[in-house]
């Protein structure tokens, strides 16, 4: 029989679903409203360009990537940047100087719902590279001990961009797996499966060469998820710029996969397994309450191991199945739900 939850229990539950710790997902990035650009001075107009710099930038990072600032429902919030701001200080480096800009989180979160633009949480999918560098004649893999330029320009594009971005570690297992011409060449199915053991929610496969002359290089990518090829293209310029370039064209893809669109509120019931005791009920909520697109998690049924939510939800059901995915709390329970149209899933080991 299906129990409500007495209202002293529901009580303390919702409060602990919605106040204890951070939620735990697959990657959760830190800093993600904090934003350093360069600035020639510390005066007024420099500082106020800075602050719309850095606000530019953040709009691209939580948003739904670059087409944000093509979007016209953004320019509002643009004008007003310095009112997202929650401090600023200066930083002297040997690179030059610097404004380290922090954002007020829980305002750009309400301005942009309230502009109906997209919105990408902490939560974000680890993206595996694939990268080989052709020069000289040569061809050969990279990964992020290699030293190379093209992969620090990519590590400082995708802490930019807020994007987790891991390399193959190369060793014999890799290089039994996958060979440079596998993925010179292109070769999906393999390359799909030397990146199991990652466990990545996308991979980014880079070939990068010089041009004819020698002027320029030359970016040949590809953003698979799963075993799909979801986005391709191809970049020319100097080497920083088409490997970043890389980075930022996937960050531009998954952010228009993963981040919540604005929409009607809607309440969807969802069924837990295996949680059987508060200590559980928390795990659940607190993950689902961390979701970008996730309003509100108010804990309705309890029977047996068996836990029945409700979870108000900023867009729709399909962002939060997606949501979830990315995450390693939940997996889905096919027949678990005592309604087909409710899902459910089984809650993992901590």
């Amino acid at each position: 029989m299906v129990m409500p939850v007495p209202p002293m229990r529901r009580a303390l539950l919702a409060i602990l679903l919605l106040c204890l710790a951070t939620p735990v997902a697959a990657v959760q990035v830190k800093g993600l409203f904090q934003v350093s650009v360069p600035v020639n001075g510390q005066g007024d107009m420099e500082r106020e360009g800075a602050l719309y710099a850095a606000f530019s930038r953040l709009l691209v990072r939580v948003g739904a990537g670059r087409a944000v600032l093509r979007d016209a429902r953004a320019q509002p919030l643009l004008q007003q940047a310095p009112r997202f701001v929650q401090s600023y200080r200066y930083r002297e480096t040997p690179e030059g100087l610097f404004l380290e800009v922090r954002f007020d989180a829980r305002a750009v979160r309400r301005a942009l719902i309230e502009q109906e633009l997209a919105l990408w949480g902490r939560t974000r999918p680890l993206t595996l590279v694939w990268l080989v560098v052709q020069e000289g004649g040569e061809r050969r893999l990279l990964n992020g001990d290699s030293g190379h330029p093209a992969v620090a320009a990519m590590e400082a594009q995708a802490r930019e961009r807020a994007l987790p971005l891991a390399f193959p570690l190369l060793d014999l297992e890799d290089q039994m797996a996958l060979g440079v011409t596998d993925v010179w060449a292109g070769f999906t199915d393999r390359i799909v499966r030397a990146s199991q053991r990652y466990a990545p929610e996308a991979v980014l496969v880079g070939r990068l060469y010089r041009d004819f002359v020698g002027t320029e290089w030359i970016g040949r990518w590809q953003l698979l998820e799963g075993e799909r090829v979801i986005d391709h293209w191809q970049a020319r310029g100097d080497l920083d710029w088409v490997a970043g370039e890389g980075v930022e064209r996937a960050a531009d893809g998954l952010a228009a996969r993963y981040a919540q669109r604005p929409g009607e509120s809607a309440v969807v019931r969802l069924w837990v397994t295996g949680a059987v005791a508060l200590a559980d009920y928390a795990r659940v909520g607190r993950y689902l309450a961390g979701l970008s697109m996730v309003e509100r998690v108010a804990p309705v049924v309890v029977e047996g191991g068996r836990l029945g939510l409700d979870v108000r939800l900023r867009s729709d059901l399909e962002g939060l199945t997606r949501a979830i995915a990315l995450g390693s709390v939940l997996v889905p329970a096919p027949g678990a739900s005592p309604d087909p149209d409710e899902p459910a899933y089984r809650l993992l080991p901590p």
